[in-house]
């Protein structure tokens, strides 16, 4: 689920205003990388897509073809490389705290299977140190 909440007037987007929330965009996102030899690849290539709050969203692709490298760019969670294009939470630019406001559950099974979805949501949030009325909202 994509979630985002703005901060205070004048002070940029924090998580600790839940009362509103607002939708993903992002358009021509591309991110290259380097490899050895001087060479670079391109991993994600003048993507589009939107996410409104509470919605449930589904990437789907072949092995490799980027889905992570997606997520991981509108998460904040990319290290090196170069990103072009524009990310938009509301209406604003993508915020140097995007971490602490955008996260996703990944693909793996790293929690016991025997979970049910909610639970495992409550679960990555409490490691995720969010406060538990925001939590609970949350997933609900």
């Amino acid at each position: 689920m994509a979630e985002a909440m703005p901060g205070r007037k004048g002070s940029g987007i924090g998580i600790k205003d839940v009362e509103r929330r607002c939708p993903i965009s992002w358009s021509g996102l591309s991110h290259t990388v380097s490899l050895r030899g001087g060479r670079s690849k391109t991993i994600v290539s003048k993507v589009s897509g939107h996410c409104d709050p509470g919605q449930m969203m589904a990437i789907m692709g072949p092995s490799g073809c980027g889905k992570t490298s997606l997520l991981d760019l509108l998460g904040g969670r990319v290290g090196s490389g170069t990103t072009s294009g524009e990310i938009l939470i509301g209406c604003k630019q993508h915020p140097a705290n995007i971490r602490k406001i955008v996260s996703y559950v990944t693909q793996e099974d790293s929690l016991l299977t025997c979970y049910t979805v909610r639970e495992t949501l409550r679960y990555a949030s409490r490691l995720a140190a969010i406060p538990s009325k925001a939590r609970e909202e949350a997933i609900q």
